[in-house]
């Protein structure tokens, strides 16, 4: 049984407004996801930009599968660069009034709908695409939109803070809230998912492509 203390910081602040910035974030996230796709699919212009930053970014193997099921994934280096972005994510929401958490997960949703359309008009169907993300994605994403949400609560505490509201919070309680998260959520869950992204991921892509 998981002591009370365990998770009572947590829940304090679930119970305080986490919870909707939560769910705002994963809105966010779904509503940015859907209008990259759309405008990657639709506008040519942002196609185009979309494959040069892509392959800025990932290389070739951002619009290829051929031959990943036998490539070699460093699951650590996964974990380590998902952790520190949901760290960072989390971070920016010190920095007060421009909810600055809100760009990097709507860099994050716009790539993944974009990544999307490009990986299907590269002649891979659909379902190979989302059997490319889903497996290690339905802990990743959660744990993205989790720290931005924390981010959103953290940046209108330390908003309210300033402006010497009743329910602000210092820079200490937002420090300590954002590393109960890290540590007693973020990390198991990003451990499993760099698992799942190295060996599973790949094996069951590469038996369909």
């Amino acid at each position: 049984m998981i002591p009370k203390s365990y998770t009572q910081q947590i829940k304090s602040a679930w119970d305080s407004g986490l919870d909707y910035e939560v769910l705002r974030a994963a809105a966010v996230f779904f509503v940015v996801c859907i209008a990259g796709t759309c405008a990657c699919a639709f506008v040519p212009a942002v196609q185009t930009g979309a494959e040069h930053v892509l392959e800025l970014l990932f290389g070739d193997s951002a619009i290829s599968l051929e031959g990943v099921g036998n490539m070699q994934m460093n699951p650590f280096g996964i974990f380590l660069n998902n952790y520190i972005s949901c760290g960072m994510i989390m971070l920016y929401g010190l920095i007060p009034v421009v909810m600055l958490p809100a760009l990097q997960l709507g860099i994050n949703a716009a790539v993944i709908g974009m990544l999307g359309v490009l990986t299907v008009r590269s002649g891979y169907s659909p379902a190979v695409y989302l059997l490319s993300l889903l497996p290690h994605g339905i802990l990743e994403l959660p744990a993205l939109v989790l720290s931005a949400g924390t981010g959103f609560f953290v940046c209108s505490r330390f908003t309210a803070r300033i402006r010497k509201k009743p329910e602000g919070a210092g820079i200490r309680q937002c420090l300590q809230l954002m590393g109960e998260i890290q540590v007693k959520i973020l990390l198991p869950v990003l451990i499993l998912a760099s698992l799942i992204e190295s060996f599973i991921t790949p094996a069951l892509v590469g038996a369909l492509v």
